[in-house]
C-alpha cells in the first residue's frame, strides 16, 4: 500500500488529501494531519468523491466522429490513434486560421487543470493560434469579483486567508454565500470563530444553515443586494461609524459614495425590500464596530446583471470601516473550483497575460513576445459567455474545450446547444464522454488530479503542490502533453516541455513579483505559499495590504458609487445621470443595477440555483460516487418551494411538476421547505434529468459578462407518466451524439 498527497479536486478551499492506494486503486482518503488549510478534516466530497478516478467509463482512447470510415459531423464516435486524432485537430485549426483568421478559434479551459497546464493552454492560444480568445469558468462565477476588486483595490483575489477567520475575526458577514454547502472546510473556520463568540450576519434570500444561527439574517428579495448594502453604508456614514483616518489617508472617492447612498435610508430600503429597518441597522452597526470583521461573498453577489456593482458595494463596506489589511478582516470571495483562482493567475482570460497585466498594453506584449519568441495580438478576446452568439454570427468556427462541461454548466442550455450545432469543428478534452463531449467532433482523453503532478492555487492565493497517486489506465495523456503536441504540430516554438516543473520555472520567470520565490522545493516544505512571494527569502503573503498600499496606480483604494433602479431598461440613462450628478472623472468605476428578469402574471415565480453539499457543479465527478449520489437524495433533483406556494398550487411533497421559462422547460419533483420564501423556487444544477440551466436566461453582468443564472418561471402539476416521458426525452437530448434543442427565446 502506498500513500500520496493530492489537492482535493473539488471546491477552491484547497484541502490536502492523503490517498491510500492498493493495486493502483484508491481505497481511502484522509485529511492531511495538522495542515493549516483543513487541519486533518475533509468534507463529504473529499472523503468519498474518488470513485470517478477508477470509473469503468473513463475514456481510454481518442474518439473521432466518423461515417463510412471518414470524419463526418453526421457520423458516430470511433476510437482512433493519437496521430490520427491530432492530425485532424491540427488540420481543422490550420484551415480555420487560413480561411477566417486566428480569432475564428476559441479556447475554453479548465479550473481542474494544474497551474502548469493552464499556463500552457493560454500560451497555446496566444502563440500557436494567435488569438486572445481564451477563457474559463471564472467567467461564470467570480468574474465580477475579479473585475470589481481590480478597479477598487487593484487586484481581484481574496485579501486574506480564510484560516484567519477562526482565530481572529470577531464579526463575519456572509453575503450571498453558503459555505456550509459549497465550501464545508472554509465553513469550519467560520464556525470556529462563532464558537469563540464572533457575531454572524447573513444577507441571503434563503434561510441557509448559517442564516438559521446568525445574529442577524437579512432575508432580502432576490437581486436587491445594492439597496441593502447602500442602506448599511448610509447608516454607517450617518452615525459616524466610518474609519475617517483610513478613508483620508488610503482611499479616494468617498464623497462619491456618500452622495450616492444619501437617499438609501434604512426606512426607504425597508419599504422597498420588506426587510425590517432595525435588522439593517443592527447589521450595519455590528459590521462597523465589532472588529476585525470579515466578509465572505459568493454567487449570491456575482450572479446579477450588476454583479460588479454588488462587489463595488462589498468593497465600499470594508473600505469605509477600515476592515482591510488586518488579520481576520478583509474580503473572502470563496472560489468554487479547485484551481479557478489559479486559472485566473495564469492568464486564462481574454484580457490579461499570466502576470495579470492587460493584453492591450504594448509594453506587456513586448515582454511576452521576448519570453515566448513570437508576435502577440493586442485585442481583448471573446468571453466564454459570448461564444454561442459568436458562433451563430459566424465569428467562431472552431471551439476547443478542456475539462469543462458547458452543456450542463452554461446558462440557457438551448441557446448553447444551438451554438454548438452551428460550429464547423468542436474538440473536447476530458476524462469522460460527458454531455458536452457527446456533442464534439473529436474527444481527447486526459487524466485526473490523482494521476498527475503539478500545482494548484486555492481561494486564499495559496500555491500548493499535488502528487501523482495512481497510474492512468489506457492510452491517455497529460493535458500539458496534449496541448504541447498540438502546438508543435502547428509549428509553434516554446512547447518542448518535458515535466510540470519545467513549465513552473517558466511561470516564475513570467511573473517574478508573485511567483519568483516559489520553487517546487519550497512549496513542498512549507505547506504551500501565498502570492505575492517575489524571492526565495520572502515568506509569502497570506494577508495583503498590511501596509495600506493597494495595487492601483496611486496605491490608494477607490470607492465606487452604485445605485439601483426599478427596471433594467432604465440602467443606461441612470448610469449616465449618476456620473453627471457626481461629476465622476472619465472611466471612474460606478454602476447601476436592477432586477434582471421580473416575475409577472405568466411567469410568477423567481428561480434561483444552488449547490447541494454532496455534489459538485455539474455532477460529472460526484455522481459517479454511490455514497454521494445516494446521500444527496436517491430521488435525484427537486424543486424547493415554500409551503404557502405549494398550497397555492395544490402541491404536496413528492408531486411532479412541469417548470417552464422563456428559455426552456423541465419536469421535476417538488420539495416543500420553509427555507425558501414564498414566490421563489430553488434548484440544484447538478442533474441533467431536471436541468435548471434549461430554464435560466441569457442575462449577463454588463462589465464582466458573467451570467445571472436566474429566470422567471411558471409551473403546473403533472402525472408520474408525464414526468417519465419528459425524462426519456431529456436522456435523448443529453446522452445521444446528436445535438437537439428547443428553439426558444435566445436573448
Amino acid at each position: 500500500m502506498s500513500k500520496s498527497r493530492v489537492i482535493c479536486p473539488y471546491c477552491g478551499t484547497g484541502c490536502n488529501v492523503d490517498l491510500q492506494v492498493e493495486n493502483n486503486k484508491i481505497i481511502k482518503a484522509e485529511g492531511a494531519k495538522n495542515h493549516p488549510v483543513n487541519d486533518s478534516q475533509l468534507c463529504l466530497k473529499g472523503l468519498y468523491g474518488w470513485d470517478y478516478v477508477g470509473a469503468n467509463d473513463r475514456l481510454t482512447m481518442p474518439l473521432i466522429r466518423k461515417k463510412d470510415g471518414k470524419f463526418s459531423k453526421d457520423g458516430e464516435f470511433v476510437e482512433a490513434s493519437w496521430d490520427e486524432a491530432l492530425d485532424l485537430v491540427v488540420s481543422k485549426f490550420k484551415e480555420a486560421k487560413e480561411k477566417y483568421g486566428p480569432d475564428s478559434i476559441a479556447g475554453n479551459f479548465s479550473a481542474r487543470c494544474t497551474l502548469e497546464e493552464n499556463y500552457v493552454s493560454q500560451k497555446f492560444m496566444r502563440v500557436a493560434i494567435g488569438s486572445n480568445n481564451v477563457d474559463h469558468c471564472a467567467r461564470v462565477c467570480h468574474g465580477p469579483t475579479v473585475a470589481a476588486l481590480a478597479r477598487t483595490i487593484g487586484n481581484g483575489a481574496s485579501t486574506n486567508s480564510f484560516t484567519e477567520i477562526g482565530l481572529y475575526s470577531n464579526c463575519v458577514m456572509m453575503i450571498g454565500s453558503n459555505p456550509a454547502s459549497g465550501h464545508p472546510i472554509a465553513a469550519m473556520h467560520i464556525q470556529r470563530a462563532l464558537d469563540r463568540g464572533a457575531k454572524l450576519i447573513v444577507i441571503d434570500p434563503i434561510k441557509t444553515e448559517f442564516a438559521q444561527r446568525a445574529d442577524v439574517h437579512i432575508q432580502l428579495p432576490p437581486e436587491h443586494n445594492i439597496p441593502i448594502m447602500n442602506a448599511m453604508l448610509n447608516y454607517i456614514i450617518a452615525h459616524n461609524l466610518c474609519d475617517d483616518d483610513f478613508i483620508a489617508n488610503y482611499t479616494v472617492g468617498f464623497d462619491y459614495v456618500k452622495e450616492a447612498v444619501k437617499e438609501y435610508t434604512t426606512e426607504y430600503v425597508s419599504k422597498m425590500t420588506g426587510v425590517e429597518k432595525e435588522l439593517i441597522e443592527k447589521a450595519a452597526h455590528m459590521y462597523a464596530t465589532i472588529k476585525p470583521a470579515a466578509i465572505s461573498h459568493g454567487m449570491g453577489v456575482t450572479h446579477f446583471n450588476h454583479g460588479v456593482g454588488n462587489v463595488f458595494d462589498v468593497s465600499n463596506l470594508f473600505l469605509c470601516t477600515g476592515n482591510i489589511g488586518y488579520l481576520g478582516a478583509g474580503d473572502h470571495p470563496l472560489r468554487g473550483q479547485q484551481n479557478v483562482q489559479g486559472a485566473c493567475d495564469m492568464g486564462v482570460l481574454p484580457n490579461v497575460f499570466p502576470n495579470l497585466k492587460p493584453v492591450t498594453d504594448p509594453n506587456v506584449r513586448a515582454f511576452y513576445e521576448k519570453l515566448w519568441d513570437c508576435k502577440l495580438d493586442g485585442k481583448i478576446g471573446i468571453h466564454k459567455t459570448q461564444i454561442p452568439d459568436g458562433i451563430m454570427e459566424g465569428k467562431i468556427k472552431v471551439f476547443y474545450t478542456i475539462g469543462e462541461n458547458p452543456v450542463i454548466s452554461e446558462p440557457n442550455t438551448n441557446h448553447f446547444l444551438k451554438g454548438l450545432a452551428h460550429l464547423d469543428f468542436y474538440v473536447v478534452q476530458d476524462l469522460f464522454l460527458t454531455e458536452t463531449a457527446l456533442k464534439a467532433d473529436v474527444v481527447l482523453p486526459a487524466v485526473s488530479v490523482a494521476e498527475k503532478e503539478g500545482c494548484y492555487a486555492n481561494a486564499e492565493r495559496r500555491i500548493q503542490r499535488s502528487h501523482k497517486a495512481v497510474n492512468p489506465v489506457g492510452n491517455v495523456k497529460q493535458d500539458w502533453e496534449i496541448i504541447g503536441e498540438i502546438a508543435r504540430r502547428l509549428g509553434a516554438k516554446g512547447f518542448d516541455y518535458t515535466s510540470p516543473e519545467q513549465i513552473w520555472e517558466e511561470v516564475r520567470i513570467s511573473d517574478p513579483a508573485r511567483f519568483g520565490g516559489m520553487s517546487y522545493d519550497r512549496l513542498e516544505k512549507e505547506n504551500g505559499l501565498h502570492w505575492p512571494c517575489p524571492t526565495l527569502e520572502h515568506p509569502g503573503t497570506p494577508l495583503m495590504y498590511m501596509d495600506k498600499k493597494f495595487y492601483t496606480p496611486d496605491q490608494k483604494a477607490r470607492f465606487a458609487p452604485v445605485t439601483f433602479v426599478d427596471d433594467k431598461s432604465e440602467i443606461p440613462a441612470a448610469q449616465k445621470a449618476l456620473a453627471q450628478k457626481l461629476n465622476l472623472p472619465e472611466g471612474y468605476p460606478h454602476m447601476v443595477g436592477s432586477v434582471d428578469e421580473k416575475t409577472n402574471e405568466e411567469y410568477p415565480l423567481k428561480l434561483l440555483t444552488m449547490r447541494k453539499v454532496y455534489h459538485y457543479t455539474v455532477g460529472t465527478m460526484t455522481r459517479r460516487s454511490p455514497a454521494l449520489e445516494c446521500g444527496a437524495d436517491a430521488l435525484g433533483p427537486t424543486a424547493e418551494i415554500n409551503p404557502e406556494t405549494a398550497n397555492e398550487y395544490g402541491l404536496e411533497e413528492g408531486d411532479f411538476i412541469a417548470v417552464e421559462s422563456r428559455y426552456g422547460s423541465i419536469a421535476i419533483k417538488v420539495e416543500v421547505t420553509d427555507i425558501v420564501p414564498k414566490g421563489i423556487m430553488q434548484m440544484a444544477f447538478h442533474y441533467w434529468e431536471a436541468h435548471s440551466n434549461e430554464l435560466t436566461s441569457n442575462g449577463l453582468d454588463a462589465i464582466s459578462f458573467t451570467p445571472t443564472y436566474k429566470a422567471a418561471v411558471k409551473m403546473h402539476k403533472i402525472t408520474p407518466e408525464e414526468y417519465l416521458q419528459t425524462l426519456k426525452e431529456k436522456k435523448e437530448k443529453f446522452y445521444s451524439q446528436k445535438i437537439t434543442y428547443e428553439d426558444r427565446h435566445h436573448h
